[in-house]
């Protein structure tokens, strides 16, 4: 297995210099504005800490949620997020800039005073925003890597630093580009542990060694989970994958979300692996998950036409709890 040496913040020389920085802060934010979850947020501070403490001129990017719709460049601004950052960091200057590219975000960054933070909006919005700013859902600047927007943005600091683990895997303009273009990269405090972490698993996991695997798309998770069946006693799959497999075994989903295109992968792993995958034993649905109903709990994994899965039920937390506590490594 090929091993990589990564460039460390800590190595890095950032006084005074502008610094890129490419988060994870894709949080659940309601219409509201409200912020349910700011796990991810919080990960981010030690390395927002250090370069507020090194005196550098910091640039945040990140993305939040899918950007397809005019309505969705209205829904998936950043800007809660800005005003959530500047109350867990109540001493450091935070500002929100409404662009992802322009005068008015060039004119923020040059004003930036050391140890000050700006967060540009969502940079999918680039998706569906062309450069001169009409609408175009063709654009998908970002999620092509556009070597253009990865320029222009490379272009705007100094140091590129990737802190952002869970978009590692994909090629977009605000990780593969900028750190393609920007002549000084590194990886933050964050991606550091997490690979730190992740190379116990890969070198020598203990036994027993139970995974836990979620999101939405198989396709994102195939070569982890190519990776993690043969290693690990049980991987349970959560999250919308879950309703893949269960659709795979011939198990009915409703509405729930289901990867018609990775139904025959699904099905391989099934075979190849059948005493290894742990699905979930029962759900929490709803009808409609957008309306103001209480969910329901499905009983079964089977799951009635009319509902959509939302979460896992009771007995599948029990049944999980019970197996982390006969495991000594979970991933």
């Amino acid at each position: 297995m090929k091993t990589y040496k990564c460039k460390k913040l800590s190595e890095m020389v950032v006084t005074r210099q502008t610094v890129l920085v490419r988060l994870d802060l894709n949080v659940p934010v309601s219409e509201e504005g409200y912020i349910s979850s700011d796990f991810r947020i919080k990960c981010t501070l030690p390395t927002l800490k250090y370069l507020v403490g090194q005196k550098a001129r910091i640039v945040v990017l990140s993305h939040l949620g899918r950007v397809k719709t005019k309505e969705d460049v209205k829904l998936k601004s950043l800007r809660p997020v800005a005003h959530h950052l500047q109350k867990l960091l109540p001493t450091t200057k935070v500002q929100f800039v409404n662009d992802i590219e322009g005068k008015n975000l060039e004119s923020a960054i040059n004003k930036l005073g050391y140890g000050e933070i700006v967060l540009m909006e969502n940079t999918r919005i680039a998706d569906v925003i062309s450069i001169n700013g009409s609408f175009d859902p063709k654009q998908q600047r970002e999620s092509s890597n556009s070597e253009q927007l990865g320029r222009y943005w490379a272009s705007l600091g100094q140091v590129f630093v990737n802190d952002a683990f869970a978009m590692a895997h994909r090629s977009h303009a605000s990780n593969v580009g900028i750190a393609t273009f920007c002549k000084v990269s590194c990886i933050g405090f964050l991606v550091e542990r997490e690979l730190s972490q992740l190379q116990k698993l890969v070198v020598a996991p203990q036994q027993p060694f139970l995974a836990f695997i979620g999101g939405v798309k198989i396709s994102d998770k195939i070569k982890l989970l190519e990776h993690l069946l043969p290693r690990a006693d049980k991987v349970v799959i959560g999250g919308a994958m879950a309703y893949t497999f269960l659709a795979a075994s011939g198990v009915a989903t409703g509405k729930s979300l289901v990867e018609t295109d990775q139904l025959p992968l699904a099905k391989r792993y099934l075979t190849q692996f059948n005493t290894k995958i742990v699905l979930p034993l029962d759900f929490v649905t709803n009808a409609d998950p957008n309306a103001a109903i209480p969910p329901v709990i499905t009983p079964t994994p089977a799951i009635q036409p009319a509902m959509m899965g939302l979460d896992v039920g009771p007995r599948s937390t029990a049944h999980y709890r019970q197996m982390i506590t006969r495991t000594k490594m979970i991933f």
